[in-house]
């Protein structure tokens, strides 16, 4: 996962703050979800990897990036301060 995914994540939300109700982690994976844009969170040879990986393979990696937002965005969007 890219060094600075976490960092990113964050700046969106602060640029999406006033689009954000409720619990930042729901809003993030519902956006992913629905665009299904799981290469912002990788690094160029993740990506390479994750396009040319089996089925099986990519879930597990959605799985890892939904965790890693689970983890570090579980909380609403009063609470965050960037």
């Amino acid at each position: 996962m890219k060094a600075t995914a976490k960092q990113l994540t964050r700046a969106y939300v602060h640029d999406f703050k006033s689009s954000i109700d409720g619990n930042v982690a729901d809003h993030l994976l519902a956006t992913i979800d629905s665009v299904s844009n799981y290469d912002e969170y990788l690094d160029d040879e993740e990506i390479e990897e994750y396009e040319n990986a089996s089925p099986d393979r990519r879930a597990e990696v959605q799985q890892e990036i939904k965790d890693f937002i689970k983890d570090n965005f579980d909380f609403d969007i009063n609470d965050f301060e960037y």
